[in-house]
């Protein structure tokens, strides 16, 4: 087989009409009405925030969060953001591009590695799958660095399928790729090289891997990448950066459940059952039919089981369980189902199986589709529809067994039922909502022409504690979390503003002064006083 150059192969696949449909499908859903929302807390509002703050103070090194240094995690989704406020403005919409634009690349990779691995169709299949898939849309449509941790792993296995056709070259390929994943969060790339060495292992081509120059020079290019940045950020702050970077967000996050995010090691099953309706009920088909083709010798298809056992087994031994960690898992997800599907296109009688294996449980799924659908609002019209569905199914059940169909057309029609299914989901997504907080902060913003004054947030009976207010008001906080500390920031030589809550407001209500200026929802924005000031300057 040629070895193709790893700039020749990229070029090609500009010639790719299929690609450039897919490219602009998901463009269109990731991107459609993205900036409708308030930014969410509590990551998206902090990412947001630290790139509006690289924006204001030209610090492009040493991030900041509330004007302090933030050690959290690298710079690369905040660089980026942080540029996109630089062109167009702080809003939003950029707030969460990086995130989106990030999916669109990620669904154009693995439209490519589900062709190179399975065939075109699975390539095909599991594009669109993603695209109707909650979690995945909804990462994605989020601001923050897991979509584009994702995309640069998934770039990563993409170069190495290309590195098993003998061009070292791609060495380079890879090495960029999980330098960059490196540089967006940590230690959690790691994930991609370990699969990939695992899998050379298997494959016994790790010796062969450790006599090629190209392998270690990648490994130099990577150190190049991810090292001045650390090494910077190191010598001006020292032991603060490596007690947050590492010691808090890695190791201890590692070892105990940080911020209330704990979990079993069924964890990761329910979330994957929660947030991949209807695909999930596919999956046990999909890695038998997969997991055949792995133990083929010669397989490309190994480094994709290894990479799912890599992510699932370590974040399930991590005892910080977040939903979004393994993101990484619906691209394997869909690249499995895709090939399910490609397979059940064929006319033998040994694959029958498989087609009506999917038609059977599309008959379980699809009539719980409308019970679920928001705009349906009468339990009567969802029971009607509910049964229409299942008929429909039914029908196309007996079709298929009677071999009235061609299992192409069976297989398409199915797939679009499970995509009537996934949209569901989806479509919630697309609802514009400014959450309350959002709203009373950007009203504080307007009153402060200054953006000097600090803005209270009183958690006294209501948790306020939403980083979304500091990037609203735009206005340094000041959190209050007891009676004594509302007591030391309400001094008598000055007003002050606050949000809190409408309950908070009755109860203080005989202690201080307080004019309220604006009302949303339960939340209150006013000015407050001492009972012994004066008088309220209006």
């Amino acid at each position: 087989m040629p070895k193709t150059e790893p700039i020749q192969v990229i070029i090609s696949k500009f010639k790719d009409t299929t690609l450039w449909l897919l490219f602009s499908l998901s463009a269109i859903v990731l991107l459609w009405k993205l900036g409708q929302r308030s930014l969410e807390d509590w990551d998206e509002a902090i990412y947001a925030q630290i790139s509006k703050e690289i924006v204001e103070n030209g610090d492009w090194i040493t991030l900041h969060y509330g004007y302090v240094p933030w050690f959290h995690k690298p710079p690369l989704f905040m660089w980026s953001t942080a540029a996109f406020f630089q062109l167009f403005g702080v809003d939003e919409f950029w707030a969460r591009a990086a995130s989106a634009l990030s999916g669109v690349a990620l669904i154009a990779i693995i439209y490519l590695i589900g062709k190179k691995v399975y065939g075109y169709w699975a390539g095909v299949f599991a594009s669109l799958i993603l695209l109707a898939s909650y979690q995945f849309v909804n990462s994605a449509r989020f601001g923050t660095t897991d979509m584009m941790l994702t995309f640069f792993l998934f770039l990563s296995l993409y170069g190495y399928l290309h590195l098993r056709q003998g061009n070292q070259k791609w060495w380079y390929f890879i090495g960029t790729a999980c330098a960059l994943a490196f540089m967006v969060k940590g230690f959690a790339a790691i994930v991609a090289p370990a699969a990939i060495m695992i899998t050379l292992l298997i494959e016994r081509q790790l010796l062969t891997t450790f006599k090629s120059k190209h392998f270690w020079l990648s490994i130099v290019l990577a150190t190049l990448i991810i090292l001045p940045w650390h090494l910077t950020v190191l010598l001006q702050h020292g032991q603060a950066f490596l007690g947050k970077y590492l010691g808090y967000h890695v190791i201890e996050r590692a070892t105990r459940p940080l911020e209330g995010n704990s979990g079993d090691f069924l964890s990761y099953f329910r979330t994957v059952i929660r947030f991949f309706f209807p695909w999930v009920y596919l999956i046990p088909f999909a890695f038998i039919v997969s997991a055949k083709d792995t133990l083929k010798p010669h397989s490309s298809s190994r480094i994709l089981m290894v990479f799912f056992l890599v992510v699932f087994g370590l974040y399930s031994l991590v005892s910080t369980k977040l939903s979004w960690y393994i993101l990484p898992l619906y691209p394997i997800f869909a690249i499995f189902i895709g090939y399910l599907f490609q397979k059940a296109q064929a006319s033998s009688t040994a694959r029958s199986w498989i087609l009506i294996s999917i038609a059977t449980v599309a008959l379980v799924i699809f009539p719980l589709t409308p019970l679920k659908i928001v705009g349906i609002i009468s339990p009567s019209v969802k029971q009607i529809v509910a049964v229409f569905c299942f008929v429909i199914v039914a029908t196309l059940l007996v079709l298929i067994l009677l071999k009235r169909l061609t299992p192409r057309s069976a297989t398409i029609l199915l797939f679009a039922v499970f995509v009537f299914s996934g949209i569901r989901e989806v479509r919630g997504l697309y609802t514009a909502r400014v959450t309350p907080l959002s709203a009373l902060a950007q009203v504080a913003e307007q009153e402060d022409f200054n953006k000097k004054n600090p803005l209270i947030i009183a958690k006294l009976s209501a948790d306020l504690n939403h980083p979304s207010a500091l990037f609203y008001s735009n206005r340094p906080i000041w959190w209050v979390r007891s009676a004594e500390e509302l007591k030391t920031a309400v001094n008598s030589d000055k007003n002050h503003e606050i949000i809190m809550s409408k309950e908070d407001f009755e109860n203080l209500s005989s202690d201080y002064k307080i004019q309220v200026l604006s009302e949303k929802a339960s939340l209150v924005y006013a000015k407050i006083y001492p009972k012994k000031f004066p008088e309220i300057n209006k």
